[in-house]
């Protein structure tokens, strides 16, 4: 049993050496790195939309009530704080009344829109100027798909 032992230790001391090879090749430099990061920004500007309705016997009636209904809620605007440049006509459509006009009258045979664009860089504005605009009773206010 004894007369083994040197060649045992001799093979235990080579599988050992090739094992340590072995880890050694198998193991290179390698760093992981993992990270999640998360800004959080206070919105500095709003914006929304508000469309006027005008309506009358004729076309130029019908543009006439709606800039005349667009330019009382822009002075209102104004004078709360919003500047001119902030304010601006997106879209203007007019024409023949086509589903609304009266039976009896012709004070709603024609019609015109106006929408209006509002930009907002102060926020503590904006909660007012909503409601300036809804109170106004303008046809429609909405905030725009981005």
């Amino acid at each position: 049993m004894y007369r083994h032992l040197p060649s045992m230790c001799l093979f235990i001391i080579s599988l050992m050496g090739s094992l340590v090879l072995h880890a050694k090749d198998s193991t290179e430099a390698h760093i992981d790195v993992s990270a999640k990061a998360e800004r959080r920004v206070t919105a500095d500007r709003a914006e929304f939309q508000f469309t006027v309705l005008g309506l009358g016997e004729s076309l130029g009636e019908a543009v006439e009530a709606a800039t005349r209904g667009t330019d009382s809620v822009v002075l209102k605007l104004i004078a709360l704080g919003i500047k001119k440049e902030q304010i601006s006509t997106r879209q203007f459509t007019s024409g023949e009344n086509r589903g609304g006009k009266a039976f009896l009258s012709s004070s709603k045979d024609y019609q015109a829109h106006i929408i209006t664009r509002v930009v907002i860089d102060s926020l503590p504005l904006l909660a007012m100027a909503v409601t300036i605009v809804s109170e106004a009773g303008v046809m429609r206010l909405v905030a725009p798909a981005h």
